[in-house]
């Protein structure tokens, strides 16, 4: 992204950003970093929205079409998007730590939102299980 980037977007009312990234032209680093994230703060773009529906026609062994309609909400600006970490030592002593934050704000807005679009059909789901300080979602939801 050039320097005024984020510049430039903002001439915009909207802005359509399909994937990015090319593991094998661009660094994910760059692609992830440089692009997406830079793009998604400055706009306040955290709210992460991917339905997943099952086609008419397409055969599945899970469900029938009317069966099968998913909408997972995901919080897009914190988590492991954080930059919180980094490394230490060099060779076969090198250490990496990444931590992930959540805030009351950002799971309180992702959390609306779902609830929003999904009215009485909401399932929480997370990682408490393996993460013991990642139950903010179950902590608010209560």
């Amino acid at each position: 992204m050039p320097k005024d980037g984020l510049e430039q977007l903002k001439a915009f009312d909207s802005i359509f950003l399909g994937a990015v990234g090319d593991a094998n032209l661009v660094p994910d680093h760059v692609s992830l970093w440089g692009l997406l994230i830079k793009i998604r703060r400055e706009f306040e773009q955290v709210i992460n929205v991917r339905p997943a529906k099952q086609l008419s026609g397409i055969r599945s062994p899970l469900a029938q079409p009317k069966d099968f309609d998913l909408l997972v909400v995901r919080e897009n600006g914190e988590g492991e998007y954080s930059e919180i970490g980094g490394r230490i030592y060099q060779g076969e002593d090198q250490l990496a730590i990444q931590n992930a934050v959540f805030s009351r704000k950002g799971t309180d807005r992702a959390m609306r939102f779902a609830f929003q679009l999904a009215e009485k059909k909401t399932k929480a789901c997370d990682k408490c299980n393996q993460i013991e300080w990642n139950c903010s979602y179950n902590a608010i939801l209560g």
